[in-house]
């Protein structure tokens, strides 16, 4: 019988984990922990902008010029992306919430979001002026021609006229509330069978500042605020106003 060969070379043996493997483990696993990080941290991003909705959380003010008036806001107030950027313009639209008259926040997108819950919404436009009279000086010359005498209303202090069949605000109901120390508060209201679901139903405009109109627009369920909705809308205007910019008489 043949004997075994001892004189053949020993074979070499690997370890089972050998160093080479280890290290492309270890890289491997690394790029995986950065990548998870990466995700885990855009997600939330992504995930915000997605709970946003298109609007924006940021609070820095920006400077907008409209008609020589210079005014700052809030950059979460400014409904349109295009307007942001601030410099002159000849056009602003903010909204923001009542009572507190902020902008959009994560705290509060569902005013937002969610028309059923949008009642205390208001969407403002900024403007230069086009007319002399804003809605208040408007009463006496033009909107008393177009309306019948005022109706019972049930909203306290205010009285309801209605617009003749003539006019072209005949599907609006004009509310006007008497004011001891200005100008009477004027405005116009869309009729409640004409009202499309979550809609700003209620318009009313103010001149302020040099050369600007303010228009708001607001529900029909803040009525019973109007005074303290008045007020709070031209405070809120005139506080943006920097300095130097003149004012007019609310």
């Amino acid at each position: 019988m043949q004997q075994p060969n001892e004189t053949v070379s020993a074979e070499i043996y690997e370890p089972l984990i050998s160093a080479r493997l280890l290290r492309r483990t270890m890289a491997v696993v690394l790029l995986i922990a950065i990548l998870t990080i990466i995700l885990n941290i855009g997600g939330r991003w992504y995930g915000e902008r997605m709970a946003a909705g298109g609007y924006n959380v940021d609070e820095s003010l920006k400077t907008i010029t409209i008609a020589g008036d210079r005014m700052t806001f809030p950059a979460n107030t400014i409904r349109f992306e295009s307007q942001r950027a601030g410099g002159s313009s000849d056009r602003l639209d903010l909204y923001v919430v009542w009572p507190e008259l902020a902008g959009y926040s994560l705290a509060n997108r569902e005013q937002f979001n969610n028309s059923e819950k949008s009642g205390n919404l208001i969407f403002l436009s900024l403007m230069p002026k086009t007319m002399q009279l804003d809605m208040s000086a408007r009463l006496a010359p033009i909107y008393s021609k177009l309306t019948t005498p005022g109706m019972a209303s049930s909203i306290d202090g205010l009285e309801a006229l209605e617009f003749t069949e003539d006019s072209r605000y005949v599907d609006e109901i004009l509310y006007v509330g008497a004011r001891e120390d200005s100008k009477p508060f004027v405005v116009r209201c869309l009729k409640e069978e004409k009202l499309p679901s979550g809609s700003r139903s209620c318009m009313r405009d103010i001149n302020i500042g040099q050369n600007l109109s303010v228009t708001y627009r607001f529900s029909n369920g803040l009525l019973p605020q109007w005074q303290q909705l008045d007020r709070a809308i031209y405070n809120f205007i005139e506080k943006a106003m920097l300095p130097g910019t003149a004012q007019s008489p609310a």
